[in-house]
């Protein structure tokens, strides 16, 4: 099955010369923690592959870096009570369709698919004992981290792809829906993310 999946992905590139690869990166829209008002520096970074069918259909496969954390606030705001972090890797299979004539300048586009995602490399730290805290603090936000354990999302995004010579130009908003991680992790997620196409 897969050499028969394989082979068709092969054929349909073949056919179309529409495959085209390139850098990806961004930033997390929404706090990546439930629950708290945090300050976060997530960002995005990574690699994205695309294959032009027919119609105007594509498959798109992305390999996502990304850091995921937050920082509590004591109640005056004088300091932080404690940092959580994690890196995770994301694997988002979308299932793309181009709107407008093929040869426009630029062309909208909305995408759906499934995302995997592997969480590794967790910390934390407090500053501050949680007595200070605006409400409690969890004893830990990234409890299932680092086992060896792929979670699974369910992915919508919508963009425009913009045609400048040899490069494809792709600003998007992606959100993803994400099934129980057994975290404290916002489970609806959104992204702002652009893609550098060859």
């Amino acid at each position: 099955m897969r050499l028969l999946v394989t082979g068709v992905l092969a054929a349909a590139c073949s056919a179309y010369g529409q495959f085209s690869g390139g850098l990806i990166g961004g930033v997390g829209l929404s706090e990546p923690v439930t629950g708290f008002k945090a300050k976060s520096n997530n960002y995005i970074v990574g690699g994205t592959t695309e294959i032009g069918l027919p119609a105007g259909l594509a498959i798109e496969g992305d390999l996502l870096f990304k850091r995921l954390g937050s920082v509590f606030y004591s109640a005056g705001g004088t300091g932080p009570v404690r940092e959580a972090k994690a890196y995770a890797v994301d694997v988002p299979i979308l299932g793309k369709l181009y709107l407008g004539r093929h040869l426009l300048l630029a062309r909208p586009y909305v995408a759906g698919g499934i995302t995997l995602r592997r969480l590794f490399g967790t910390s934390e730290s407090s500053g501050a004992p949680p007595t200070f805290s605006i409400r409690p603090l969890p004893s830990f936000v990234f409890r299932r981290a680092d086992v060896s354990e792929t979670f699974r999302g369910t992915t919508f995004a919508a963009g425009i792809r913009i045609n400048a010579l040899v490069l494809k130009i792709s600003p998007e908003i992606r959100i993803t829906k994400w099934g129980d991680q057994g975290l404290p992790i916002n489970t609806k997620q959104a992204e702002f993310l652009v893609s550098l196409r060859f």
